[in-house]
C-alpha cells in the first residue's frame, strides 16, 4: 500500500468517507434502516457480496441519473439546505443574482465515456478505501457515481472556481476530488460553531466560517480562512409567552423519528404545549408526517429566517439551524431522542447557548429565566460573529475573477 501521502484524490475521499462511516455516532442497524429507504441503497445493499463488480454494474446503470449543475459567474455552486452559499452571494451580488444562474447537466455520452475512461481509477480507489460492511459500500459506490457525472460535466464545461457547502454528502465530496484533480480552486463554506471534526480529503482555497474558533481552526491547519458575516444579531424575544399564546415551532431534521415524535407531540400537549407549526427538513418527504395530530406542518420551501421571525419559541432537534434561531432571537428548546441520537451531537446544550427539554420544564418561566441569564449572554458571545462583510465580499469577487 502507498504512503497516504502518495494516495490519489479519489482513493484519499474514498477511504476518507470509509472512516467517516466507521465513525459514525449511528449504530450499524441504523445506519442501514437509512440505506434501505431508497431504491439504491437496496440495490447496493443485494450487490455487496459481489464486491467491485457489483458496483461497476450499479455505475453502468446509475449514471443516466445527472443531476443539473449550478453555475453562476462560472462559479459552481454545492449548497445545501441551510443556502449558506446562496446567502453569500446575496450579500455580494443582490437578490437578483439568481436571474444569472445557469443550469444545465453532463450530457450522457459523456457520463459513459467517463465511466470508462476512468475505470481503473475508480477499481484502485476501491481497493484502496478497504469496504469491510455494506454501509461503507453503498457510500462508496455513490462516490464513484457523483464523481463519474461531474467528470463528465467538465469535459465539455468550465469553471473558474468551486464553492461547498462543508458535509459529509457524496455529491459534494466527489466535486470536491473532481476540482482538485482539476486545478479549479473551492472555497469551503462551514456553519457550524463547533470544532471541525476532521479536515475536508480535498484542497481548500478558501474556507468561509461562522465562528471566530472555526476559522482559527481551519488556519492552524494551513488553510486560508475568514469569517462569514451573520445577517443579524438580533434580541431575545423574551419574556416567553404563556403556552396558549405563544406562537410555537419546533425544527425537524432528516433523520426525525415520526412515531417517537408523535409520542413526544401527544405526552407535550398534557403540559400545554399546543398547535407547534412544524418546520420538517427541506427536502424531507411532508407525507410522512401527516399521521401527526395537532400540529401544523409548514412549508420548507418558506425561507427559514421568514419562519423564525413569526415564533415566540421553538423546539429543535439536532440541527444547525438552532444557531439560525437564536440568531434571529427565538429561545430554543433542545429536545434529544426523537432522532437517532439520543444526546446534543452538536454540543449546543453543553456548551451552554441552549437549554434542553425534560419532562419537569417549567415552560416557558425557566426558557425566560435561561434566556435572560448572564450566564447565556456570555457562552453565546456575540463578538465571536462577524458582521463587516468586507473580507466576504472581496474573497468572493476573487474567487469570480472576471467572469
Amino acid at each position: 500500500m502507498a504512503d497516504e501521502k502518495d494516495i490519489p484524490p479519489l482513493a484519499a475521499c474514498g477511504r476518507f468517507l470509509v472512516a467517516e462511516n466507521r465513525n459514525s455516532d449511528l449504530s450499524v442497524d441504523d445506519r442501514l434502516k437509512i440505506q434501505r429507504r431508497t431504491l439504491y441503497g437496496k440495490i447496493l445493499g443485494k450487490l455487496y457480496r459481489t464486491g467491485w463488480a457489483g458496483g461497476f454494474l450499479f455505475l453502468l446503470f446509475s449514471v443516466y441519473k445527472r443531476d443539473s449543475v449550478i453555475n453562476f459567474r462560472n462559479m459552481i455552486i454545492a449548497d445545501h439546505s441551510s443556502r449558506v452559499i446562496h446567502n453569500s452571494l446575496k450579500r455580494v451580488w443582490g437578490a437578483g443574482y439568481e436571474k444569472n444562474i445557469r443550469k444545465n447537466r453532463a450530457s450522457l455520452l459523456s457520463a459513459y465515456v467517463s465511466l470508462f475512461s476512468n475505470y481503473r481509477k475508480l477499481k484502485s480507489a476501491y481497493k484502496i478505501a478497504r469496504v469491510a460492511h455494506v454501509t461503507e459500500y453503498v457510500r462508496l459506490i455513490r462516490l464513484f457515481h457523483f464523481y463519474i457525472v461531474w467528470k463528465a460535466w467538465f469535459q465539455k464545461n468550465k469553471a473558474v472556481s468551486a464553492l461547498i457547502a462543508r458535509t459529509n454528502d457524496q455529491n459534494r465530496l466527489a466535486l470536491g476530488v473532481a476540482v482538485e484533480e482539476l486545478n479549479i480552486p473551492l472555497a469551503l463554506f462551514t456553519i457550524a460553531r463547533t470544532a471541525i471534526p476532521r479536515l475536508v480529503p480535498f484542497a481548500v482555497a478558501e474556507a468561509f466560517c461562522w465562528t471566530t474558533l472555526q476559522a482559527k481552526e481551519y488556519q492552524k491547519a494551513g488553510v486560508s480562512a475568514l469569517r462569514m458575516p451573520v445577517p443579524f444579531i438580533k434580541e431575545m424575544k423574551l419574556p416567553v409567552p404563556e403556552s396558549s399564546a405563544a406562537v410555537t415551532g419546533m425544527l425537524l431534521n432528516a433523520k426525525v423519528d415520526v412515531q417517537k415524535l408523535k409520542d413526544w407531540i401527544a405526552a407535550a400537549e398534557g403540559t400545554g404545549i399546543r398547535n407547534i407549526q412544524l418546520r420538517p427538513h427541506p427536502g424531507y418527504d411532508v407525507s410522512r408526517l401527516y399521521s401527526l395530530d395537532n400540529v401544523s406542518i409548514c412549508d420548507w420551501h418558506q425561507p427559514l429566517g421568514e419562519y423564525l421571525d413569526s415564533l415566540d419559541m421553538v423546539f429543535a432537534l439536532n440541527t444547525h439551524a438552532v444557531i439560525e434561531a437564536l440568531l434571529h432571537g427565538v429561545p430554543v428548546v433542545y429536545i434529544g431522542g426523537l432522532d437517532p441520537y439520543e444526546f446534543d451531537l452538536h454540543g449546543f446544550v453543553q456548551s451552554g447557548i441552549t437549554i434542553a427539554y425534560s419532562d419537569s420544564l417549567k415552560i416557558p418561566q425557566e426558557v425566560s429565566e435561561f434566556y435572560g441569564s448572564d450566564k447565556f449572554k456570555q457562552m453565546w458571545n456575540p463578538n465571536e460573529f462577524e458582521t463587516d462583510p468586507g473580507p466576504e465580499r472581496a474573497a468572493l469577487e476573487k474567487l469570480a475573477g472576471s467572469s
